[in-house]
């Protein structure tokens, strides 16, 4: 007879590896710094592999690159798109302040890999994104984080003033159309084609061409800038206007106000200038210097500035808010916070009969120059001294800039 005998099913388990990536990050591009970033690299590079339960995807590292603003970080976006795409289960990072130094970006990215199932492990913390505490744990040193990040740029900032005062500031742009900055020398050394082509231009413009036909002029002849481009007027224009071919060197034309945008603004008083003189060869002298200045004052009242919601008089030098105008900017910005993108704007600015200043049609570029205009947000002089009156309260434009800045770094497409 037969024996009949029954297997009974066995479970059997199998255990899925976890796919693991880094991230490092420096601000500072120096030989420490850079140092610093590669021995984090080798860590995690080590760490990763020698542990039998993880798979090793890769270190992803940043260098010289700031902490406020993920948009600029290359390999930080495209650990995150690895993470999109489904290729990573677990982050693992030094310290918050090497992740994000800035609040919102930190939690709006961690928000977002916990959706897509990425956890994020801070190393000097010791922070599970996925634990219980763990994003309210990650705001409070998220603040800690950003404020540390703002005491730094003040004192970067101060340490520059200093240095601005007693005239031991280094050259920022070492390559000005005209000169070389000469490290040894410590100071700009002109070159003698351009520095040729520097005088030919003051010359045009003292004699009466405008700065569009120069640039027609030397693009005909061949003549290159610096970066090997042809001419244009805003070109000639930053030529014309740079005090740094009189042999002078004037500091703190602008400035950075948020360290966390790191948007510069013009310095219209709002800080000290300092003007270092004969601090290098002149290429043109003072007096035609002063002379082109003068020009450039005189034709710009030739022009109209007309901007929509504002009419300029040139005899107060005062720009006077229009109020039909103004009422359509306030609705073009009532709109953008409402959700609408720039397409969907200017159609419904047209539906309403809303037109531009030429009485066209709004198209998306023309509503996306407004939205990004802060001049009808602030109350300031412009850089021709012409003053004017926001058609925007101070709330409402505090809601755009931060409507923007949302946007921004959602990687929104305005249309």
């Amino acid at each position: 007879m037969k024996e009949i005998i029954t297997l009974q099913p066995i479970n059997i388990m199998f255990f899925k590896r976890k796919r693991v990536a880094a991230y490092a990050r420096v601000s500072v591009e120096s030989d420490p710094m850079l140092h610093s970033v590669d021995a984090q690299i080798s860590y995690y590079s080590k760490l990763i592999q020698n542990n039998p339960d993880w798979e090793y995807i890769g270190v992803y590292a940043d260098r010289g690159i700031t902490g406020t603003k993920i948009r600029k970080r290359d390999a930080f976006q495209e650990l995150m798109n690895e993470c999109e795409k489904g290729n990573v289960d677990i982050i693992l990072c030094k310290s918050i302040s090497r992740f994000a130094r800035n609040t919102v970006d930190l939690l709006e990215s961690v928000r977002r890999l916990k959706k897509l199932g990425v956890e994020v492990r801070f190393e000097r913390e010791n922070i599970s994104s996925f634990s219980k505490e763990g994003e309210f744990i990650l705001t409070i040193l998220a603040s800690f984080a950003q404020e540390e990040s703002r005491s730094i740029s003040e004192n970067v900032k101060w340490g520059m003033r200093r240095k601005y005062a007693s005239g031991e500031a280094k050259a920022w742009n070492k390559h000005v159309y005209g000169y070389r900055f000469d490290d040894e020398l410590n100071q700009y050394v002109f070159i003698l084609d351009e520095a040729e082509v520097v005088r030919e231009i003051f010359n045009m413009y003292l004699n009466g061409e405008s700065f569009h036909q120069i640039a027609n002029i030397l693009n005909s002849r061949g003549v290159k800038t610096t970066n090997g481009c042809e001419f244009d007027k805003g070109t000639i224009g930053r030529i014309i206007g740079n005090e740094i071919y009189t042999g002078d060197l004037l500091w703190q034309k602008k400035f950075v106000e948020n360290h966390l945008t790191k948007t510069k603004k013009l310095n219209r008083g709002e800080l000290p200038k300092y003007l270092y003189e004969n601090c290098h060869k002149a290429i043109i002298d003072h007096d035609i210097f002063e002379r082109a200045q003068e020009i450039r004052r005189e034709r710009s009242k030739k022009y109209c500035r007309h901007i929509l919601g504002y009419k300029y008089d040139f005899d107060l030098n005062k720009y006077f808010i229009i109020p039909e105008e103004a009422e359509s900017i306030r609705c073009i910005f009532s709109l953008y916070l409402d959700g609408y993108n720039y397409m969907e704007i200017a159609k419904e600015v047209t539906r309403r009969g809303i037109r531009t200043v030429r009485g066209n049609c709004f198209t998306r570029y023309s509503i996306g120059d407004i939205i990004r205009n802060d001049f009808y947000g602030i109350s300031v002089t412009d850089d021709k001294g012409a003053c004017h009156d926001a058609i925007l309260d101070n709330k409402i434009f505090v809601q755009i800039l931060a409507e923007r800045e949302r946007r921004k770094n959602l990687q929104w497409k305005q249309f």
